[in-house]
């Protein structure tokens, strides 16, 4: 409801507030407000939908790093060294992702689920993470 409002080029500033009150209602804006509101992490929550679905995906993964030679143009040399050394963990039977692995190819709006993974010592997740990005 809010959104086409915002967006409606033509809707002035100053009618914004006043359409959105009129639409969504007064007494339903206080609701929201009363409750508990807290922001959705920046990566929307996508980021726990993907690591539910991890067991799933490793299926797959090995055997498509296996089959597919990746190759990295300029500025990917950090993400073939991941994917080397993810191949290695698969064909090792490895676990935990080495301290040094690269990060700098994870997006910044899920770099902070790699950091308290690492933070806590949570290998598991860190792994998952890495793995997906």
């Amino acid at each position: 409801m809010i959104l086409p409002v915002l967006a409606d080029p033509s809707i002035p500033d100053e009618q914004v507030g006043g359409l959105l009150r009129e639409r969504i209602g007064m007494s339903r804006l206080r609701e929201t407000v009363a409750g508990e509101w807290r922001p959705l992490p920046k990566d929307h929550g996508r980021l726990p939908a993907m690591h539910a679905s991890y067991s799933c995906l490793r299926q797959f993964t090995p055997n498509a790093l296996a089959a597919i030679d990746f190759q990295g143009g300029p500025g990917a040399a950090d993400l073939m060294a991941a994917v080397a050394i993810l191949k290695k963990l698969n064909t090792g039977g490895g676990r935990k992702v080495p301290e040094d692995a690269p990060t700098s190819f994870v997006p910044a709006r899920y770099a902070d689920y790699l950091d308290k993974a690492r933070k806590t010592g949570d290998d598991t997740s860190f792994r998952h993470y890495w793995e997906l990005w």
